[in-house]
């Protein structure tokens, strides 16, 4: 309707108001994956409880090259007006009848562990959503949260489930994404991305996912390193550790693992193939190849598609293991909708998931770190 492309600017205020529209625009951090696609779950769903046409942020054109949305929320299509906002109100006072209100929120961590009711705290018509964290276990858990009954009583939502509902009814890969990362032309690991998709599609094993987050500077090191380094197994080997434990009762177990440091990965791949450790039932799968951060990486289009799919691999696993301090597992972790406790460790935990030590529940992780 608004987006007729025959009408002014003029026209479609007056359709607005009109029809009394209100949006919520999602707007980005400079961050990683996990953090932005947080953000646009969380935002999503705060617009869906307000009554909002969602829109997205237009600065982030990689999204739509590599993923299928399933709402048409490109501002071109639900908000063609958006970028001439200041215009349309430049000469009106904040009281007038045409005036288009808008206002701002930015929020960091805080947003994880804070209750926001949207309707009385922003009542303008456009709300901007700046973020890098989620709140949307927040919304549904806390006993203080508006949304809370509705979410659990009416719409029967869950912890384990409310999260992957929300995302794959929104987003998933594009057929040709999966085309391309298969084509050596493209990627150099292109075979292990094709034997890892099918393998863990149509796993034969128990599979179990373990993602390591080390640091930005190890995106950036040299490929050729010492695949003994005593301070990353002193630092990480709880992670190795944990995934032995909960496969030492299975003939053989996959193991599908993603690191933003590719030493670590060669850490994995001598400790698993040689059998160092007496632990040859274990079946690695893991890239050899560097990451490419989005926020640091020269194509950011190679960065965000290789980072999208090594989530799409682990969220396929039945168990997960990440690390406490990073979204870049938890994201795919609770998009799985595997109805399974997580592990959530940290550096140097020595934890026995035998027996259950590590596991957090649904609730407990999607209020860690930048939270879901």
């Amino acid at each position: 309707m608004i987006s007729q492309p025959n009408l002014t600017l003029n026209q479609q205020r007056d359709l607005i108001l009109q029809h009394n529209l209100r949006f919520l625009v999602m707007v980005r951090f400079e961050s990683g994956i996990a953090d932005r696609t947080t953000h646009l779950i969380a935002s999503y769903l705060i617009a869906v409880l307000t009554r909002r046409f969602y829109v997205f942020d237009d600065t982030w054109p990689e999204f739509f090259e590599i993923m299928r949305a399933n709402l048409a929320f490109r501002p071109e299509i639900i908000a063609p007006w958006i970028s001439h906002l200041k215009n349309l109100n430049k000469k009106l006072s904040h009281n007038h009848s045409l005036y288009l209100s808008n206002v701002w929120q930015i929020t960091r961590e805080h947003r994880c562990h804070t209750d926001f009711d949207y309707e009385k705290l922003f009542p303008e018509r456009i709300l901007f959503l700046k973020s890098h964290a989620g709140n949307v276990m927040q919304m549904l858990t806390s006993s203080t949260s508006v949304y809370a009954y509705f979410m659990q009583n009416i719409l029967k939502m869950r912890p384990d489930n409310i999260f992957g509902c929300l995302y794959h009814m929104l987003l998933i890969p594009r057929l040709s994404t999966f085309i391309e990362a298969s084509s050596v032309e493209s990627r150099t690991d292109a075979v292990l991305f094709q034997k890892s998709l099918e393998t863990l599609l149509s796993p034969k094993l128990p599979t179990v996912g373990i993602q390591i987050r080390i640091g930005d500077l190890f995106m950036k090191e040299d490929s050729s390193v010492d695949t003994n380094d005593p301070s990353l197994i002193e630092r990480f080997g709880g992670f190795f550790t944990c995934v032995e434990d909960l496969s030492a009762s299975n003939p053989e177990t996959i193991v599908f693992l993603m690191a933003d440091s590719l030493r670590i990965r060669k850490i994995a791949l001598n400790r698993w193939y040689s059998g160092s450790v007496n632990h040859t039932h274990i079946q690695l799968l893991t890239s050899t190849t560097q990451v490419k951060h989005i926020t640091y990486s020269k194509d950011i289009y190679i960065g965000f598609r290789d980072g999208l799919l090594d989530m799409f691999l682990y969220s396929l696993c039945d168990q997960h293991i990440l690390t406490r301090d990073s979204g870049f597992g938890r994201v795919p972790a609770f998009a799985s909708m595997k109805n399974r406790l997580l592990f959530s460790l940290t550096e140097k935990a020595k934890p026995k998931c035998a027996l259950g030590e590590g596991q957090v529940s649904f609730t407990q992780s999607g209020r860690e770190w930048s939270g879901v």
